[in-house]
């Protein structure tokens, strides 16, 4: 049983002293006080309240603002301090209860490092929230009928503060809708003033859809960071990403890597960066001689995998997300392209030439080691592999044989299961990226007819009923963890640029307007 003995300096604090008593006063607590006002013998008084501390564990001292005043000769700091210096030689807790908000401690105990100093509220209703802060100080579970009142007050007071909080992102959030509903107005009225028209994505059903040149080629020419031109009209006068209020919740969060050709000598050769999701906070991560291409995030986001042409080849090299630490991860005179991780972080897929002149998939763990291949012979080539997020399967690009054109297939990481997803048979398709959830593909394509020479589109298509959609004219996508929003490149040769883009096709804003911004990829969370 834990014994609270209460002693009071002056009779202003005598009715909180009753209080104190009768709430500490039930099972498995006692509690008394002396309730002598005027002590006959002041002698056996004080015998008598030195007995009272000696049976104690707890005692607890009232200490009210008069409490320096005289009375009968002696002022009642004089008594507070004899009975504190009995607690202390007692060894007892001691806890000091200053009784109005505006008082000090008494100078003669206020530098006592053994003793608590507990603050009173002006209310003089608040007697629970005193019995709280006593406890809270000793280490128990406050007495009943306090505990119960305690603990409906806590749960209003984290109600009223859980209201407040939610009332407050309510309000956020609003603000940042509101916000972004006049960025989209304003863009559509530069667009409209600039004659630009996003594309009809109803009518891209319709169509047999656009894809790129064979892979291939394009895996060659991508790396060294170089694509031509052609008839391609330039987005000017879309606002940037950092304009819009909050840009980075609206994507989901998460930071973007790229690679460019902007503080290239030549104009050719590409380093890695990084970037925060609204096109902020740019880094350059590689420096090193040769281009540095296709950066991939690992799924924790630490380590990023690229394409290396430092050691007079492709090779597929590995480093962490601040550029430290790079190593090359195949190590193979052939050509490698295109790497994408597992879900688990422990392999890496990816493309190369090793097999002969045509690609292939080849698998490799993240710690070195030997690449096997993935796919038979039954593909004239093979590029651009992505692994799905849960890790059952790997998308990728390839032409089969009697083909003249590349389509979308998936493939378990095993080698088996061979799927192809699209069909358009005058179509190629490159580049295939998973959405988060693993449901969709965005893919860039275009006609097979190198004659044709069309822009290129990002397309989403969704793997269970192969419906497709146009988004937007662009190339490598590389999906925001929201799954509502694609970044890709503009696929303007005079002014390249990384763009953000609503998956409906119906907003877009610059990441990166820079010259050479290509390749874009966004973490997963």
């Amino acid at each position: 049983m834990k014994r609270f003995f209460i002693s009071y300096a002056k009779k202003d604090t005598r009715d909180l002293a009753l209080k104190l008593a009768e709430a500490f006063d039930k099972p498995p607590l006692a509690s008394w006080m002396d309730r002598e006002l005027t002590p006959a013998d002041k002698v056996s008084w004080e015998a008598r309240i030195e007995q009272n501390i000696d049976n104690c564990d707890y005692f607890i001292v009232l200490i009210s603002k008069d409490v320096n005043r005289a009375s009968d000769g002696e002022s009642g700091e004089s008594f507070v301090r004899k009975e504190i210096r009995r607690g202390l030689s007692k060894k007892k807790t001691i806890l000091v209860v200053m009784c109005d908000e505006n008082i000090l401690p008494p100078t003669s105990i206020n530098h006592l490092q053994q003793i608590s100093f507990v603050g009173r509220k002006p209310s003089g209703e608040d007697i629970d929230w005193l019995v709280e802060q006593i406890c809270k100080e000793v280490d128990i579970n406050p007495p009943e009928p306090y505990f119960g009142r305690i603990m409906e007050k806590r749960a209003i007071e984290k109600r009223a503060e859980e209201l407040k909080r939610q009332q407050e992102e309510d309000e956020r959030e609003l603000k940042r809708r509101q916000t972004f509903k006049s960025d989209r107005e304003r863009q559509r009225a530069i667009n409209q003033q600039l004659d630009i028209v996003l594309p009809d994505r109803n009518r891209g059903r319709k169509l047999m859809l656009v894809g790129v040149s064979i892979i291939v080629i394009l895996c060659a020419v991508s790396a060294a960071g170089v694509f031509g031109i052609s008839k391609l009209r330039t987005r000017l006068g879309l606002i940037r990403c950092t304009e819009i209020a909050d840009a980075k919740n609206l994507f989901g969060g998460g930071r973007i890597a790229f690679d460019s050709t902007w503080e290239s000598a030549d104009g050719n050769t590409a380093d890695i960066y990084v970037m925060d999701a609204d096109g902020s906070n740019q880094q350059r991560l590689t420096k090193e001689a040769g281009s540095n291409t296709f950066p991939i995030w690992s799924p924790d986001g630490k380590q990023i995998a690229f394409v290396s042409e430092r050691d007079g080849n492709s090779e597929i090299y590995v480093m962490n997300s601040d550029g430290t630490t790079q190593r090359n991860l195949t190590m193979n005179k052939a050509d490698d392209y295109t790497p994408s991780w597992s879900a688990d972080g422990q392999s890496i897929v990816f493309a190369s030439t090793r097999g002969g002149s045509n690609l292939n998939l080849y698998i490799v763990p993240t710690i070195g080691g030997t690449a096997k291949k993935l796919l038979d012979n039954s593909f004239v080539l093979a590029g651009n592999p992505a692994w799905s997020p849960n890790g059952s399967a790997i998308v990728f690009a390839a032409m089969k044989k009697g083909f003249v054109h590349t389509e979308l297939f998936t493939v378990d990481p095993t080698g088996s299961n061979v799927k192809q997803v699209t069909n358009l048979s005058t179509q190629d398709f490159l580049f295939p990226q998973w959405s988060p959830n693993g449901l969709f593909v965005a893919s860039q394509f275009r006609s097979a007819n190198e004659k044709d020479l069309p822009e290129p589109k990002v397309i989403v298509v969704r793997l269970d009923n192969n419906q497709q959609q146009v988004v937007y004219s662009g190339i490598f996508p590389t999906w925001a963890p929201n799954e509502e929003y694609l970044a890709f490149g503009s696929f303007d040769w005079f002014n390249s640029r990384l763009l953000a883009v609503s998956v409906n096709g119906d907003f877009a804003c610059v990441l990166s307007d820079r010259k050479g911004d290509f390749h874009p990829n966004w973490t997963r969370a």
